[in-house]
């Protein structure tokens, strides 16, 4: 389930506003160069929607500059007026589109939140640990490095009196080295509230690092199965491992929201519903507390919306009978989206065929009151 606030500022700013989804890959020789096409034909294509030069000069430079995210990777670009307002490069090809319109175009980047998290990722052995706190879009946030005591740190056969000392040193060694570790993990989930925590490396020292755990760290950890700290470990082993462990976790966490929506559709209840037209009007009255939409969710509807992001209306004449007489037409996902963040609603993607959505969105509610449609 996630909480989108963070983009709430990209709808406080004056738009019109230019989105784009530019294929930033550069995997290739030649992947400089093709990128400086693709944001060439999308420039043109945003031109010809009225974007004022003066913006797209200011988005070239981002649009054309090395992302720093290796294999394919989208890069997502907002700015108004003549600035850059949000760039990000998101993991994976999300199909290139481009926008000038009065309302940020943030659905698919929505729908890419929806299905990743941010993480921790721990390398460990018997000597300390690498921490790596990693975005839901990939990108890297901290780094630290935990180094712990190193005398003594193998178990020797070396035989007689001296054998079981030196054995019983090297055990307390690991487990002090383990628990400084699993102090930082402690702290950094405590400070960030992030969901999973993903450790490779070595077996025992990763057996006495969660023995040390706290309730939070216990409850988010997974171990892969592969990777370690060592020079020459296999990263790409590591991070498709760390990609089935998020996989995992989103729909482990959307499981509950999806039976709670099939209970609360059901006859009698009306704290969910499903479809475009309800789902608008419970946005009207912030009833919403999870907006729920498919993997494929694009609805490029007409829906009507004012200046204040909860402002939306199915048609113009509904909207003027909401006082808003300033009002714009926009695409339906976007406007939603907007409507969901400046409520501070969450937002879930459940994977296809696990809920009969109307319109491919429903909401989980609030409340409900005499107006709240029920199934």
């Amino acid at each position: 389930m996630t909480r989108l606030s963070h983009l709430r500022d990209l709808y406080s700013a004056k738009g019109p506003f230019v989105t784009a989804y530019l294929d930033a890959t550069r995997s290739t020789e030649t992947g400089a160069h093709e990128v400086e096409l693709r944001w060439r034909a999308q420039r043109e294509q945003l031109a010809e929607a009225g974007a004022p030069d003066e913006l797209l000069d200011a988005l070239e430079p981002v649009a054309t500059a090395p992302t720093g995210v290796p294999g394919d990777n989208t890069l997502v670009l907002v700015g108004a007026g003549t600035e850059v307002l949000f760039s990000s490069a998101v993991p994976g090809r999300i199909p290139e589109r481009a926008s000038y319109a009065p309302v940020p175009d943030l659905g698919p980047l929505a729908l890419t939140l929806g299905q990743t998290l941010p993480y921790v990722l721990v390398h460990i052995d018997r000597t300390g640990a690498d921490i790596d706190v990693v975005g839901p879009l990939g990108q890297s946030e901290q780094h630290t490095e935990v180094k712990g005591g190193e005398h003594h740190i193998s178990k020797v056969h070396a035989g007689g009196w001296s054998y079981r000392r030196y054995e019983h040193r090297a055990e307390n060694l690991w487990e002090s080295n383990a628990t400084d570790v699993a102090k930082q993990i402690d702290t950094i989930l405590a400070e960030t509230s992030i969901p999973l925590l993903a450790v490779t490396g070595d077996t025992r020292a990763n057996e006495l690092f969660q023995q040390h755990l706290g309730t939070r760290g216990k409850e988010a950890v997974v171990t892969l199965d592969s990777g370690g700290r060592a020079a020459g470990s296999d990263e790409q082993a590591v991070q498709e491992d760390v990609r089935q462990a998020i996989a995992a976790k989103v729909v482990r966490d959307t499981q509950d929201q999806v039976e709670l929506f099939r209970e609360q559709t059901g006859a009698g209840h009306g704290g969910a519903l499903t479809g475009r037209a309800e789902v608008v009007g419970a946005l009207q009255k912030a009833q919403v507390d999870t907006l729920i939409v498919t993997p494929d969710f694009d609805d490029d509807t007409t829906v009507y919306v004012g200046p204040d992001p909860s402002q939306i209306a199915v048609d113009e004449a509904e909207l003027k009978a909401m006082g808003v007489d300033d009002g714009f037409a926009a695409r339906a996902d976007a406007a939603l989206l907007r409507a969901t963040i400046a409520t501070d609603a969450h937002v879930i993607v459940v994977p296809k065929g696990r809920l009969q959505l109307q319109d491919g969105v429903g909401a989980l509610l609030r409340y409900s009151d005499e107006s709240t449609p029920s199934a």
